[in-house]
């Protein structure tokens, strides 16, 4: 069935846009007690509401089936509400759908729309506005063809859920071959040795804790959020200058087969081994360790420094400040699993090859996402056959 172009009409149309209010910290509570209170992105994954805080005391509420969006600090995440009530805090808005129009295919439209809205504003939206929403274009599609929409979208979004869960089985596989060949970091059943980390590494130092000048292109200055759990982007990045890439580079120079940990920030504690040659700097919230190879494999401290065992011991060094933050003193004086070589040896080429298998599925993760958002512009374009 062809989707035809159509007139369009404001969001304001189709939908009430309900503004969200904060609550004093008297008026919510962690043990269950009233409705639950959404409080921002951090309580969104994977498009799915995750309840972390109740309230006795709502006063802006959003009801079942209602389209749940944040428009403040890390905003443009969205999900349809499930739950019978729920309290909204400023941090979101809830778009409440009218007669004649499908939630779904108006959290489509968010999908397409914001894209737009990233796109304008080069990457990175500071806020979204109650205009921002209620005056967005949306096509006015008759309820067939919005069912239509959602028919073709939803098996898109099927099959890149999938391929989601085929990396996430080999993630777990390699976790599960770790714990066979040492056993849980926390119990050491095979009474592996044990030394401190600071004296089977070479090096360990943290970035440049002076903001640079930024240049539009040049050499990658990698922070904490170009650090993944399977690689170093060197994309999407800011870029220095040649002169400040080596002058950062003498106090610390991130080379293959290092390791990088991230020392603050939403994913703190995260650990990767560097797979490539080219130069790069680190910012202050990434730590470098270069490793005495004869003693320790970088994917084998990658796997353990990932075990949550470790990341948990870390954290507990960090104190009661409201950033938490793994200090270089800390770090080196962690006591870590010493197995064989030899065996940390053989569990890397097991991981390796796993880690093979995932870049496939990745590559074709990557072509399933670009078809997805390939077909939200078409079909919101009314230019789908």
């Amino acid at each position: 069935m062809k989707v035809r172009t159509v007139s369009s009409i404001y969001l304001k149309d189709a939908i009430e846009l309900i503004s969200g209010r904060d609550l004093p910290k008297t008026q919510f509570n962690s043990e269950g007690s009233g409705i639950p209170y959404i409080m921002g992105a951090s309580n969104i994954k994977d498009g799915v509401f995750k309840i972390e805080r109740w309230t006795e005391n709502p006063t802006v509420i959003g009801v079942q089936g209602d389209i749940i969006l944040t428009v403040k600090g890390t905003v443009g995440e969205f999900f349809i509400q499930n739950e019978e009530e729920i309290h909204l805090s400023r941090q979101v808005m809830a778009l409440r759908v009218k007669n004649g129009f499908i939630n779904e295919y108006i959290k489509y439209f968010l999908a397409f729309y914001l894209t737009k809205l990233k796109e304008k504003a080069k990457g990175m939206i500071p806020g979204i506005s109650r205009e921002d929403i209620l005056m967005a274009e949306l096509p006015n599609f008759d309820l067939e063809q919005q069912n239509t929409i959602i028919k073709i979208l939803k098996i898109a979004e099927s099959l890149i859920s999938k391929r989601k869960v085929q990396l996430r089985a080999l993630s777990e596989l390699q976790q599960s071959i770790f714990i066979e060949m040492f056993g849980d970091p926390s119990s050491n059943r095979f009474n592996l040795p044990k030394d401190i980390l600071n004296n089977i590494t070479n090096k360990i130092t943290d970035g440049e804790h002076q903001n640079p000048i930024f240049e539009s292109n040049g050499f990658p200055m990698v922070m904490a959020k170009n650090v993944l759990n399977d690689e170093i982007d060197l994309i999407n990045t800011a870029f220095i200058s040649e002169e400040d890439l080596k002058k950062f580079r003498k106090k610390c120079n991130p080379e293959k087969d290092d390791i990088l940990v991230v020392s603050r920030g939403a994913t703190i504690g995260r650990a990767s081994v560097i797979k490539t040659d080219v130069d790069f700097a680190l910012m202050g919230s990434v730590i470098l360790i270069k490793l005495n190879i004869n003693d320790i494999n970088p994917y084998f401290l990658k796997s353990l420094l990932n075990q949550q065992y470790y990341r948990n011991k870390l954290l507990s060094t960090s104190g009661s400040s409201a950033q938490q933050a793994i200090y270089l003193k800390d770090l080196k004086k962690l006591e870590i699993l010493l197995p064989d070589i030899n065996l940390q040896r053989k569990f890397a080429g097991v991981f390796n090859d796993i880690e093979e298998k995932k870049k496939l599925l990745e590559v074709s993760l990557d072509l399933l996402i670009i078809n997805y958002r390939s077909l939200l512009q078409r079909l919101f374009k009314g230019e789908l056959n």
